[in-house]
C-alpha cells in the first residue's frame, strides 16, 4: 500500500519534501540559493527601472538637479517594491502572475512596434490600444483559482484589439509627424 503525502501545489512541492527531511544546514543553504536566483534576476530589473525613471523624469522635469533625479527615482523604485511585496504575500501562483504578463505583452506588441515604424501613430492612440486590448483580454481571462476555459480567447482578444484600435485610430487626421531622426540626436545626447 502507497502512503499518501500532501505536497502543496507544484509551486512549493520542492519546499514540502525538504522540510521534512532535510537537515537544517542544507534549509539554511538553500535560502540563500533562493535568494541569489532571485536577485540574478531581480537586479537588473531594478537597474532598467533606475535608469527608465531617470530618464523619464529628467524629460517631464527638465530642471530638476540630477542628484534630485536619482533620489527620485530611488523612492520609485521603493514604491515598486512595496507593491511587489503586497502582490507577492497574496500567493498567487507564479504561473498565474506570468500568464498575466503574457497578457500585458500581447496587448502591447502590436502598438510599440507598429510605433517604430508609423510616424503618424501618436503616443495617445498606442496607450489607447494597449489599454483596449487590455480590456479585452480580461473579460475572458480567469480569476485566480478559476478553470482556465477562454485563455486563448483572452490572448487572442489581447493581441487583435490593438491592432483594430490602431488601424481606427489612424483614420483620424493627424497634424503631427514624429521625426525618426530626433531619436538619434537625442541618444547623441543623452551618452554624451
Amino acid at each position: 500500500m502507497l502512503a499518501y503525502l500532501y505536497l502543496g501545489t507544484g509551486s512549493t512541492a520542492l519546499f514540502s519534501v525538504m522540510l521534512g527531511n532535510a537537515p537544517y544546514w542544507l534549509l539554511i543553504g538553500m535560502i540563500f540559493f533562493g535568494l541569489a536566483l532571485i536577485m540574478s534576476s531581480a537586479d537588473s530589473t531594478i537597474s532598467g527601472f533606475h535608469s527608465l525613471f531617470i530618464i523619464d523624469l529628467n524629460r517631464i522635469l527638465p530642471k530638476l538637479e540630477e542628484s534630485k533625479l536619482v533620489v527620485a527615482s530611488r523612492w520609485l523604485i521603493v514604491v515598486i517594491s512595496v507593491l511587489a511585496l503586497i502582490v507577492a504575500s497574496k500567493g498567487f501562483s507564479i504561473l498565474y502572475l506570468f500568464l498575466l504578463a503574457d497578457l500585458l505583452c500581447c496587448a502591447a506588441a502590436f502598438p510599440v512596434f507598429f510605433g517604430f515604424y508609423n510616424a503618424r501613430y501618436q503616443s495617445y492612440q498606442a496607450l489607447l490600444s494597449l489599454i483596449g486590448g487590455l480590456v479585452a483580454g480580461f473579460i475572458y481571462f480567469p480569476l485566480p483559482g478559476e478553470p482556465i476555459a477562454f485563455l486563448y480567447e483572452s490572448f487572442l482578444l489581447a493581441t487583435l484589439v490593438p491592432v483594430a484600435i490602431s488601424l481606427v485610430l489612424l483614420i483620424l487626421p493627424s497634424k503631427t509627424v514624429f521625426d525618426f531622426s530626433l531619436i538619434t540626436q537625442t541618444i547623441k545626447k543623452l551618452s554624451n
